[in-house]
C-alpha cells in the first residue's frame, strides 16, 4: 500500500482488493487523475476512510463492504456499481448521485423498507441478484425520468412482476427502449409483450446474474420471437 500511496498522483484507474487497516495508508491523499475506482473490502469499521480530493473520479465500483467504509464525491459519478449490497444501504448513496447515468446494483436479502429515490439524469439501471433466495418488488425505490434501459431478474420484481414494471415505467415517466427479464420466469414473454408494446426492444434471458461484477450478459441474450417459456 506504501508503493500505491507513493504513485497517487499519477493514478487514473484503481483496483484494491484490501482490508481497511490497509486501506489507511492512502487515506486523504489526494489522487488529481483518478477516473476509476474499483474497490472491494472485507470488513468493515467506523469512521468510514476518505480519500481526499478526487476531482475527476467519474466511475467506481464498490463490492463486499466498500460502501460503508468510504466517502466519495458522490455527486461526481456518473457510473456506479454496487455488489453485495441490501437495497437500504444504497438509497443515502444514490440520494447523492444527481448526475449518475449507470447504475448496476447486485442485491442480497430482502430489500426491507427503504425511501424512494429520484435519480435524475440515469439511462441505464441493472439490477442484479446476489444468491437470490426470494421474491420481493424493488422497483417500487426508484424514480429515474430520464431512463431508456433496464435489466432485472423476475425475481426482483415481487409477486407481480407486470404490475411492478408498469408501475414503475407510469411514476417514472421514462421513456423505456430496452427491457431485459433474466433467470427464472413465472410469467411468459407474450405477456411481457402485450403490456410493454411502448418499449421498442423487450428481450429475455436464461443467466441469473451470477457472472463477474459488471459483467454484459447481452450474449447470453434469447431471442425475443423465441417460444414462450
Amino acid at each position: 500500500m506504501e508503493l500505491i500511496a507513493s504513485h497517487r498522483p499519477r493514478l487514473e484507474h484503481l483496483k484494491l482488493v484490501v482490508s481497511l487497516k490497509d486501506l489507511n495508508a492512502i487515506e486523504g491523499g489526494s489522487m488529481p487523475l483518478l477516473h476509476h475506482l474499483n474497490l472491494e473490502i472485507a470488513n468493515h469499521s467506523t469512521p468510514k476512510i476518505s480519500f481526499g480530493k478526487l476531482p475527476l473520479l467519474r466511475s467506481a465500483v464498490l463490492s463486499d463492504l466498500a460502501h460503508l467504509c468510504v466517502i466519495l464525491p458522490w455527486v461526481q459519478l456518473t457510473s456506479l456499481v454496487l455488489d453485495q449490497v441490501y437495497q437500504y444501504e444504497c438509497v443515502p448513496i444514490l440520494q447523492q448521485t444527481s448526475n449518475l447515468i449507470y447504475c448496476e446494483l447486485r442485491l442480497r436479502d430482502y430489500p426491507g423498507n427503504t425511501a424512494v429515490v429520484t435519480i435524475p439524469c440515469l439511462e441505464s439501471l441493472v439490477l442484479k441478484s446476489f444468491k437470490l433466495s426470494y421474491t420481493a418488488e424493488h422497483l417500487e425505490s426508484f424514480i429515474t425520468p430520464a431512463l431508456r434501459r433496464l435489466i432485472i431478474s423476475e425475481g426482483l420484481l415481487g409477486h407481480e412482476p407486470i404490475r411492478s414494471l408498469t408501475g414503475f415505467i407510469s411514476k417514472s415517466r421514462a421513456k423505456l427502449q430496452e427491457v431485459r427479464i433474466t433467470g427464472r420466469r413465472s410469467v411468459p414473454k407474450s405477456s411481457y409483450r402485450e403490456a410493454l408494446q411502448s418499449v421498442p426492444r423487450l428481450s429475455f434471458s436464461q443467466r441469473e446474474f451470477g457472472g463477474r461484477v459488471g459483467e454484459d450478459d447481452s450474449e447470453f441474450e434469447s431471442d425475443t420471437n423465441s417460444s414462450d417459456t
